[in-house]
């Protein structure tokens, strides 16, 4: 078709002049048997590409070009042709109504498992937990804990007592399933280093050739408008760039297909052109029950399996035999020219006389480049052969290779985080986290051994989240944002990402972890059922922090796996018919088993994590040192003097950056109530003085009560400074007051104590917010005086705010933030006036 067109545009040697063109659509319109009559004369009149430029042909357009072109034509001209089978239908849609797709789970799209997970789980009555290292449990009956146990996982404490208060750091399950309809690949950007990889049922070939059918369906569309498109793609782009887009998509899943049959580009194409040719003339059999508008993740595997059975699996087991064979029909068809040229290129050899092992050098087809044995041309050759079956062993490590290969990192980077921990632990917060560079962390070590061993492990931290990055976010662990999952690790990335939390970036690297222990003890249960070994011939479970590398499924892919594969295959050459390569599987399997998997360990659930210097003063550790420490408040006269000590808000950070390491260890081991403040952290913390601004004789059972006047100074003195003092307040609480409502508010404050006001807003946002709330309540509708400030205060026994009553009723606890900000702001007015 390509070849036709160059000739049609006029551009080329020999045009077809205006005459011949006419005569072409005289017989266009009057022939019985062209149906696509208008798509015909698009043809003649090289107006195929519509609005998308990339489809119309012009001179010196590129190999690539040309082959994408021919396939969104061929593509085209199969949807119209079978508008009507269900099976085709959603492609049809894609094509002819794409808006009516905007609510449709798109095929080979990622999705999260993490409902289906606990849907397999889940008896009656049950209520999802998380321990403090992210690994789910349930509680029967109610759902509320009254009994404290230990994870099956990690081991760390879990439940609570009195039916309410759960452990430390245990919160409520995720429940909501994150799965994205539409298009959610993005920019083609996130790619670039992307690896031919199975999605749900479905073979990394099969999902290849889904996608490049998908976008041609896609860019079919586009060639009218790209405006009823920019609805199903995800994040929106502008329509005038959806073509582009798409094209880049369709170069994409050409040369992922390409690597993952192990053939070349053309033959790859020629693929596509075969399972389009199956789609114009094979009708499913039996009688599938297909959702054309894939309302739901179950109705897109489904017509995902029926696709991929009826048009796709019956091409590629055969390919071996019908590739050469299609390749055999181009070269012969006189109308793209018998010349020496496309015999070349594809590969076809005349049959020739007999042969000697004298006469071989003679022979072309002995010197012709052959495409490397890789492990993707492995693993497509098992799923062309059936009988490949029985080799169950070599099949599951194959399936699971692309990330398998990640767990040779573990080591390292368990290694990594424990020295951060050790580093940083209770002594960074979030903020100088995510401006810390890895550049610049690793310039500021020292140069030698520590340097080099940073950049070591850092660099298997990277490799490990190259390789595995895209399946993070929908494996059915910790929940980590799909934008995260799309981020490179690179000196230019901030160190938060590789600290063990469960907060902010820090979730990518206890969710790397967590991801890596679960494939090796998944696998390991897979291998162990296939050769029915008993659960207590294993050899138990081992720490992370325990990990060697005999432990663990670790290999590299280049100088260790495929050199058994190398070992384990043979050439054969026939002339006429190419070059055969056949595996000995049995034997490959058993080395595989013997050198990879036979004899390695579970791996215990267990990830150590790091604390932000914030995150130690919680209302768990807070009340854990009252019951150590016996509290007592400061008087207003001490008060006025400490803050009138602080000159700067560096100060103010300084000292309660210190107040924040002192409150962590004393929650955990005790002190003194006397002992002075100053002393604690001098003489037991071994700490230096100087950064301890305040200067006061304050002693340990004060010490919450001036944490409470320097956080509540620092976030005052930042508010003013129009910065956020609450980076980890969600945004569900951050909604803006209308115009009326800061007037109201700003007159009612004339008759309230707003020092108290300040004091209890800060203290209920920083603590009591941060508390694990139930899923199913929405707290944020309350209202802020009657639902949330007055039952605060009145339950911690604290004396109420003088002159509350007046404070505005339909101010809710969603508008907390905006409150705060206009109270402080108020506050400075007033105290300014009186100074």
């Amino acid at each position: 078709m390509s070849h036709a067109n160059k000739y049609a545009d006029g551009s080329q040697h020999n045009p077809i002049d205006g005459h011949v063109k006419q005569a072409l659509i005289s017989f266009i319109k009057q022939s019985r048997f062209i149906k696509l009559r208008a798509f015909a004369e698009d043809l003649v009149l090289n107006r195929q590409g519509g609005k998308c430029a990339s489809l119309t042909v012009t001179p010196n357009q590129s190999p690539m070009c040309h082959t994408i072109s021919a396939i969104v034509m061929h593509c085209m001209i199969v949807l119209q042709c079978c508008s009507r089978h269900h099976t085709i239908q959603p492609l049809v849609t894609l094509m002819e109504n794409p808006q009516q797709m905007n609510n449709s789970f798109f095929p080979t799209m990622h999705e999260d498992m993490i409902l289906e997970a606990k849907a397999a789980l889940t008896l009656e009555a049950v209520k999802w937990y998380e321990c403090p290292n992210g690994h789910p449990y349930t509680i029967g009956d109610c759902g509320r804990p009254n009994g404290v146990g230990q994870c099956k996982d990690c081991g760390a404490q879990i439940g609570g007592l009195n039916y309410n208060a759960l452990a430390q750091a245990n919160r409520l399950a995720r429940t909501q399933d994150t799965t994205q309809k539409g298009h959610i690949l993005g920019s083609v950007d996130t790619r670039q280093n992307e690896k031919p990889i199975p999605e749900r049922q479905m073979s990394p070939v099969a999902v290849a050739t889904v996608r490049l059918l998908m976008h041609s369906s896609m860019l079919c569309a586009a060639t009218k408008t790209s405006k009823n498109l920019t609805g199903v793609i995800h994040p929106t782009i502008n329509a005038n760039a959806v073509p582009a887009f798409l094209w880049n998509h369709l170069e994409c899943d050409l040369r992922l297909l390409s690597r993952a049959t192990g053939k070349s580009v053309d033959d790859a194409a020629v693929m596509i052109h075969m399972v389009l040719d199956r789609m114009l003339t094979v009708k499913p059999q039996g009688h599938h029950q297909v959702d054309p508008q894939l309302t739901s993740k179950k109705c897109r595997q489904n017509w995902e399996s029926v696709f991929t059975k009826t048009y796709i699996s019956p091409i590629v087991q055969g390919i071996s035999q019908s590739l050469p064979k299609a390749n055999g029909q181009i070269h012969n068809d006189k109308r793209l020219g018998n010349n020496p040229l496309l015999k070349l290129l594809y590969g076809v050899d005349a049959p020739l006389g007999e042969l000697s092992l004298e006469s071989l050098y003679n022979v072309p087809t002995v010197w012709r480049y052959r495409s490397r044995i890789t492990i993707e041309n492995l693993t497509y050759s098992l799923r062309e052969n059936m009988a490949a079956t029985k080799y169950r062993i070599l099949q599951e490590f194959l399936n699971k290779e692309h990330i398998l290969r990640a767990i040779k990192y573990l080591p390292d980077i368990v290694h990594l985080q424990q020295l951060l921990i050790d580093r940083y632990h209770r002594n960074i917060d979030i903020h100088e986290a995510t401006n810390l560079k890895i550049g610049r962390f690793l310039g500021d070590l020292p140069k030698g051994h520590i340097q080099d061993t940073y950049w070591r492990l850092i660099n298997s931290f990277a490799e490990a989240w190259d390789l595995v990055k895209q399946h993070i976010s929908t494996y059915g662990g910790l929940h980590v944002p799909k934008e995260l999952c799309e981020r490179d690790v690179d000196v230019t990335t901030s160190i938060s990402m590789i600290l063990p939390t469960r907060k902010s970036d820090g979730v990518c690297s206890t969710a790397l972890v967590d991801f890596l222990i679960v494939t090796q003890n998944d696998f390991l249960q897979t291998y162990r059922s296939i050769v029915k070994q008993p659960e207590r011939e294993t050899n138990g479970e081992i720490q992370p922090s325990d990990l060697t590398p005999a432990d663990l499924i670790g290999y590299h892919p280049e100088k260790d796996l495929l050199p058994i594969v190398l070992s384990n295959c043979s050439y054969s050459l026939e002339v006429g018919k190419g070059t055969m390569i056949e595996y000995d599987k049995a034997g490959m399997e058993k080395q595989l088993e013997e050198r990879f998997i036979r004899g390695k360990a579970k791996i215990k659930r267990k990830i150590e994590q790091l604390v932000f210097r914030q995150d130690s003063r919680d209302a768990v550790v807070f009340e854990t040192l009252k019951s150590r420490i016996p509290q007592e408040p400061l008087s207003k006269a001490v008060q006025h003097q400490i803050l009138s000590e602080l000159r700067s808000l560096t100060d103010v950070c300084d000292s309660l950056a210190c107040l924040d390491i002192a409150i962590g260890f004393l929650a955990t081991s005790g002190g003194r109530a006397d002992m002075l403040i100053i002393r604690y952290l001098t003489n037991t913390l071994k700490m230096e003085g100087s950064e301890m601004k305040v200067r006061h004789q304050c002693s340990l059972k004060q010490i919450l009560a001036l944490w409470q006047l320097l956080a509540v100074e620092r976030a005052r003195r930042l508010t003013l400074h129009s910065q956020d003092p609450f980076d980890s307040l969600n945004k569900d609480f951050r909604e803006q007051l209308e115009t009326e409502q800061i007037e109201r508010l700003n007159g009612a404050l004339k008759y309230i104590d707003v020092d108290t006001l300040v004091n209890e807003m800060h203290q209920y946002i920083a603590i009591e917010l941060k508390k694990p709330k139930d899923a199913d309540i929405d707290i944020a509708g309350w209202k802020l005086k009657e639902g949330a400030l007055e039952p605060y205060i009145e339950y911690n026994e604290r004396e109420e705010i003088v002159g509350f009553d007046h404070f505005p009723d339909d101010i809710l606890l969603k508008h907390i933030w905006w409150a705060w900000t206009v109270i402080v702001n108020y506050q400075h007015r007033e105290n300014g006036r009186y100074q």
